[in-house]
């Protein structure tokens, strides 16, 4: 059993699929996983604490998430939504933060080849979400392939916030540990 106190710091939700529509064409088909059996799996192991992660399924529909959040407390967990940070109104986002949002994801295909040019595009965004997310108290999370995480850390390591780099950077293992 994990130590008191312990904390998935990353998971999903999913479904069901009739009530939480994924959006657009997916990469993957996720089967339902509910916040339920996720508890009984958390339970088993001594977990207490929860950070939600909006997957990239549903897009910038973050209510399967929220909700499962809704369910689990304020004390218990944290969540890291998308947003369409041009968008999506204060009024949203302070809501969320009491909800116990603290982070914005920036959802790039994983397995995404070589784009020439998407790190310089993805820049102004990066750095909307950076002002944001200071102002919020928040951090953002990147889920990219690794190609694009290389190009982009020099720009990460910048930024007037705290971010992660998901899934390890999603390097490929062929290339090293460097």
């Amino acid at each position: 059993v994990a130590p008191a106190l312990s904390c998935d710091a990353h998971f999903h939700v999913f479904g069901p699929a009739e009530h939480y529509p994924y959006a657009g064409a997916l990469r993957y088909a996720p089967p339902d996983a509910p916040l339920d059996n996720y508890m009984a799996l958390a339970r088993r192991l001594g977990l207490q604490r929860f950070v939600l992660v909006q997957p990239s399924a549903y897009g910038l529909d973050n209510s399967c998430m929220l909700d499962a959040m809704r369910q689990l407390g304020t004390e218990r967990c944290r969540g890291i939504v998308d947003i369409d940070e041009t968008t999506i109104s204060r009024g949203t986002l302070k809501a969320w933060h009491r909800l116990g949002v603290r982070g914005v994801r920036v959802n790039v295909k994983p397995i995404l080849p070589p784009t020439p040019g998407l790190a310089t595009q993805m820049r102004p965004r990066i750095h909307r979400l950076a002002a944001l997310m200071h102002e919020l108290g928040w951090h953002l999370d990147f889920l990219m392939p690794g190609w694009l995480v290389r190009e982009l850390l020099p720009d990460l390591h910048a930024l007037p916030v705290d971010f992660s780099v998901a899934h390890l950077g999603l390097f490929p293992a062929k290339d090293g540990p460097e």
